[in-house]
């Protein structure tokens, strides 16, 4: 057991040293490339690396424990019972799971900030997809190593799970020129420096919705400022009271940006012209940015189900049909196969009579 701890450990070791190695040739490639879109696919071939590298050393991890008891058993003099064969069971069960959990976590993580998710603002936009808009200062992200350790009463992952979870449509956000892994929620476009404010812009123009977290940033003041062109999409989100007060007064009479209620220890959000409204840091709560109930979204995916059901048993009744009918006409095609065989032959031998 002694030597399968050291070899789990000694793999797992490597394994994390060429991930990291990887993770700082590649920061540094990106930092010298000028073009996003070259800075994306980067980004991309690392991921790959990244599920290569893990399959490759998961694969070397179960030789390793056969190779260790092949050696172990095939020494002169040392005999294999059912007490060593259950040992390697358990090893290898144990080896096992920490394989699924591994492949597991390194999925989930891509699945949930987005490291699959790389795209240049332009190849967002050229899609065809609808989609909502979140906008931030960089500072407000929650890096994924980072997750749950963090003061923010906003949690972009959760606004994140609720746009997609009540209505389908996936949230994007602009994405830090040199980062490797994006923050938890959501899916991260990459713009070049020199042009991020008309790329913006064209991604507020194109967004079914748009939250905007306030922040007393210069770059946060600035798409402020556009949204004034669209205050019919825009949902202004707070979590802290100072930054609200400056931008308040500031863009206050611009979207009539209401008192914040009286308890002022919970987020809160409003738009145009409209009431500040308290929301928990929950699904349901951030569902209430929506307009959306809970209890609302469970029932249309109830629905959804329902006539996704209907419509594969009304497929299933027509195929069933289909069989029917064929079964029907089977002898009859085969008797009249079988006649024109018959008659077929019959000419013939009446020709070489």
């Amino acid at each position: 057991m002694l030597v399968f701890i050291l070899v789990v450990t000694f793999v797992w070791g490597v394994f994390n040293l060429i991930k990291k190695f990887y993770d700082v040739i590649a920061i540094r490639v990106i930092r010298q490339v000028s073009d996003v879109k070259q800075a994306v696919i980067i980004r991309r071939r690392l991921l790959k690396l990244r599920m290569v590298t893990l399959y490759l050393w998961l694969g070397i991890l179960i030789v390793s424990v056969f190779v260790i008891y092949s050696v172990i058993y095939s020494q002169p003099g040392v005999e294999c019972d059912d007490n060593d064969v259950l040992s390697f069971l358990l090893n290898f069960f144990v080896c096992a799971t920490i394989l699924y959990i591994q492949i597991s976590f390194e999925k989930s993580k891509t699945d949930i900030y987005g490291n699959l998710s790389y795209f240049t603002a332009d190849e967002y936009i050229a899609r065809d997809e609808e989609f909502y808009l979140y906008l931030r200062g960089f500072e407000d992200d929650t890096p994924f190593k980072e997750s749950g350790k963090h003061s923010l009463k906003f949690d972009e992952s959760l606004l994140a799970e609720a746009v997609e979870y009540g209505t389908g449509v996936q949230m994007c956000a602009l994405g830090m020129t040199y980062e490797l892994d994006s923050p938890i929620g959501a899916q991260r476009v990459y713009v070049n420096d020199d042009n991020w404010q008309e790329k913006v812009l064209m991604l507020m123009q194109k967004a079914k919705q748009i939250f905007i977290l306030i922040n007393n940033r210069k770059s946060c003041l600035w798409e402020i400022e556009q949204a004034a062109e669209m205050k019919d999409k825009i949902v202004f989100i707070v979590d802290s009271r100072e930054k609200y007060d400056y931008v308040r007064g500031i863009y206050g009479a611009m979207f009539n940006m209401p008192e914040p209620p009286a308890n002022t220890s919970d987020c809160f959000f409003f738009r145009s012209e409209g009431e500040a409204t308290h929301f928990d840091s929950t699904i349901s709560g951030y569902l209430t940015i929506l307009n959306r109930t809970l209890e609302e979204v469970e029932a249309e995916q109830l629905e959804n189900k329902k006539s996704a059901h209907r419509a594969r048993n009304e497929k299933l009744v027509k195929i069933l049909w289909i069989k029917i009918a064929l079964c029907g006409a089977t002898p009859v095609i085969l008797a009249y196969i079988c006649y024109g065989i018959l008659k077929i032959l019959g000419k013939v031998d009446v020709f070489f009579h």
